[in-house]
C-alpha cells in the first residue's frame, strides 16, 4: 500500500515525468455518486457511474485527447502533467494500485507518445 502511495506523489506538475515503474498513472475515486478517473502524468481526467466505466471514458478520452493534441500543436511536447494543487489533493490517501491496461490506442495514433500502459490506484 505504501507504494502505490509513494508512486501517487508526482512530480509536482513537472511536464516531463518519465514512464516511471507504473506507466501512466490514474487514481480512479468517487465523488457525489460518480466516479473520476484522474491522470497525473498527464493532465487529464473522465468520468463514469461505475470505476469501470470511468477507466473506460479515461481511455477513449485519452485517445482522443492525443490525437487532438498532435493535430494542433504537431508534437506532443506540450502535453503536461497534472498541476500540483491536483497532486497535492491526492498524495495523502492510501493507494492500493488496482488494475493496468495497454495504451495501444494512443500509441497508434501517436507512437512517440512515452507511456505504453495505465496503472490505475484506487484509495
Amino acid at each position: 500500500m505504501r507504494r502505490g502511495m509513494q508512486a501517487l506523489k508526482g512530480n509536482g506538475g513537472s511536464s516531463h515525468s518519465g514512464t516511471g515503474l507504473f506507466g501512466l498513472r490514474v487514481a480512479v475515486v468517487p465523488d457525489d455518486g460518480a466516479w473520476f478517473a484522474q491522470g497525473f502524468d498527464v493532465d487529464y481526467f473522465a468520468s463514469g457511474a461505475t470505476p469501470e466505466e470511468a477507466k473506460d471514458n479515461f481511455l477513449a478520452g485519452l485517445v482522443t485527447m492525443v490525437k487532438l493534441h498532435q493535430k494542433k500543436f504537431g508534437t506532443l511536447e506540450r502535453l503536461r502533467a497534472a498541476p500540483a494543487d491536483v497532486i497535492t489533493e491526492y498524495k495523502n490517501r492510501h493507494w492500493k494500485a488496482t488494475s493496468a491496461r495497454s495504451l495501444e490506442g494512443v500509441r497508434k495514433v501517436a507512437p512517440e507518445f512515452r507511456f505504453s500502459k495505465v496503472q490505475y490506484f484506487q484509495a
